[in-house]
């Protein structure tokens, strides 16, 4: 008997979902207008009802989430929306644009393609409309590019940099993880020294261009529970067709376009008992340079300060050498 009445009940339950009445247009569009854009992507992105929920789910924990509607309620938006189809959805600007446009009038625009820092990784993810094919999210080695609608195609760096410790990576680029500033157990913001460069207030997800033109990304920072511990950073290089470490007085010869030339560090310039400048010597020509500064000489050859560097009672200037 009691197996009888369980088998009733399952069955009633059943039935009242079934014939549980779908959003009407309005009920979804004031669901959709409380999402930050964010959120509203991410309920837009996936087929799949679970995948949805996540995504969801993972933009409202984000600081850029805003919305307090149930997963349930924004997933059946969503589903209003896209069943129909093209009215509601389609591309714009060459292409480059997916459109939606709620009931109400309501337009929301996103890029056909971006690439994100989320977490530990970096990955291009790609949108469309219902019918569209679309590739699935590739995952970037070295983040993004700076357009932020690519994986970065520079050489780079990507690992962790441990609290306190300077660490050496690629060919003499230096980061060191200085201090962390927490509220709680959370993490309020960074400071790095990347290659002598100081960078205060950096927080997950920031992207900073280095004087020299490198590009320093915070991607997460690791913790015990109680402090933070390590941080996994991208560092994307100045690409060089020749990278040299000259000491003031010292010279290296190179050969561009079958022309020798011979690059002096002829002086490091002090201001304020810092180092500013470099004046070299290319050849008969003379360059003074300061940090990230390009000459031009020859058929189109550059010569780019990266940093000066103290090496004991002297100093070195680390150049980047392309050819025209």
């Amino acid at each position: 008997m009691k197996k009888i009445l369980l088998i009733i009940m399952v069955l009633s339950i059943l039935i009242l979902v079934g014939c549980a009445e779908e959003m009407s247009d309005e009920e979804a569009t004031e669901v959709l207008d409380t999402l930050s854009d964010e959120e509203f992507d991410a309920i837009m992105e996936e087929e799949d009802s679970a995948l949805v929920g996540q995504a969801y789910q993972d933009s409202r924990s984000s600081k850029l989430g805003k919305s307090m509607v149930s997963t349930e309620d924004a997933v059946s938006a969503a589903e209003v929306l896209k069943k129909q189809g093209s009215r509601m959805c389609s591309t714009h600007n060459d292409g480059n644009q997916i459109r939606w446009t709620l009931p109400d009038g309501t337009i929301r625009v996103f890029p056909k393609i971006s690439c994100y820092d989320k977490g530990s990784i970096s990955f291009v993810k790609y949108r469309g409309c219902l019918g569209d094919t679309i590739p699935p999210r590739e995952i970037c080695e070295f983040g993004c590019n700076e357009a932020g609608d690519a994986c970065s195609d520079e050489v780079g760096f990507r690992g962790t940099i441990p609290l306190g410790i300077p660490t050496e990576i690629l060919d003499g680029d230096n980061i060191e993880f200085d201090q962390a500033l927490t509220r709680g157990h959370e993490l309020q913001s960074a400071t790095f020294i990347v290659n002598g460069e100081r960078i205060n207030g950096i927080e997950v997800g920031d992207v900073v261009t280095l004087r020299d033109g490198s590009v320093f990304t915070l991607v997460n920072v690791v913790s015990d529970g109680i402090s933070s511990r390590e941080a996994l950073v991208i560092f994307d290089a100045v690409d060089c067709d020749l990278k040299e470490h000259l000491l003031t007085g010292f010279s290296t010869g190179v050969t561009l376009n079958d022309i020798d030339y011979t690059v002096r560090n002829r002086q490091v310039n002090i201001r304020g008992g810092v180092a500013h400048s470099v004046l070299f010597a290319v050849n008969d020509e003379s360059y003074n340079l300061e940090i990230g500064d390009t000459a031009t000489f020859g058929d189109g050859n550059q010569l780019k300060l990266l940093r000066i560097v103290d090496v004991g009672s002297n100093s070195e200037a680390v150049v980047c050498i392309n050819s025209g």
